[in-house]
């Protein structure tokens, strides 16, 4: 939920960033999302996440002008999301899971 929520709020700033609305609408917007995450910080809902990646990518992408970059930008950070995601899984499931099977197996074979 926090890797879906993160690339929804790179999707966002995407979007907000290549819409090249006025500075005071893209302020209004970076105002509003931060009131929202201050208002959601303790939901379960994974609005922090979503929120953090909007505020930061829409203030690094602000200049830019060309719109690949952007976009290159954008989708570099979910598939870097994305994979962190999946070394976390790795590392917090799959691997514990193996160690428990090994040590089964050890304990087992010192009983016989």
């Amino acid at each position: 939920a926090r890797t879906l929520s993160t690339i929804i709020g790179t999707l966002l700033a995407i979007i907000t960033v290549q819409l090249d609305l006025p500075v005071l609408v893209t302020a209004l917007l970076v105002s509003l999302m931060m009131i929202f995450i201050i208002g959601t910080r303790l939901s379960r809902w994974y609005i922090v996440p979503m929120g953090t990646a909007f505020l930061i990518l829409t203030l690094q992408l602000y200049e830019e002008q060309n719109i690949n970059a952007i976009r290159q930008l954008g989708y570099s950070r979910i598939l870097d999301n994305i994979l962190g995601a999946a070394i976390a899984l790795f590392f917090g499931l799959l691997v514990p899971l193996l160690l428990m099977k090994f040590q089964k197996k050890s304990s087992n074979k010192q009983v016989s």
